[in-house]
């Protein structure tokens, strides 16, 4: 992209994707209904809900499966300090491999050193991917 002095990403389909979700309700009383849905060896997501009975846990859990679950683009990518970046703001997404979309900021990471003013932008969930 116009603005993109490094980026890291990885191109990755729903599919080959290999996410375990455990799901944990705290109740009123405090004590905890924990669920787990998905790939045994897969990555580790850890999701609260609160006060949900076993069967509405399943349904949140299978719910964020799906969420974190998705075709596109992972990883981060190196900007100029200016236009500034926010965790939560949108950005579109040309990546050098033609893969395109616009994606939410999960975290950015600035620095200023003797290369200037720099951003280092992860990507979080895809909002549109071409």
């Amino acid at each position: 992209g116009k603005n993109i002095i490094e980026e890291n990403f990885e191109y990755r389909r729903k599919e080959d994707i290999k996410l375990k979700v455990k799901a944990i309700s705290v109740q009123k009383d405090n004590k905890r209904i924990t669920v787990e849905t998905g790939d045994k060896q897969g990555e580790l997501i850890t999701v609260y809900a609160y006060d949900k009975d076993r069967t509405a846990l399943k349904v949140f859990a299978d719910t964020a499966l799906e969420k974190y679950k998705y075709t596109g683009l992972q990883g981060d990518f190196l900007t100029f300090g200016e236009p500034v970046m926010n965790k939560t703001d949108i950005a579109i997404v040309h990546s050098s491999d033609k893969h395109k979309g616009e994606y939410l900021i999960k975290s950015v990471k600035i620095s200023f050193d003797q290369n200037g003013y720099r951003q280092k932008s992860e990507l979080g969930q895809p909002l549109k991917v071409e």
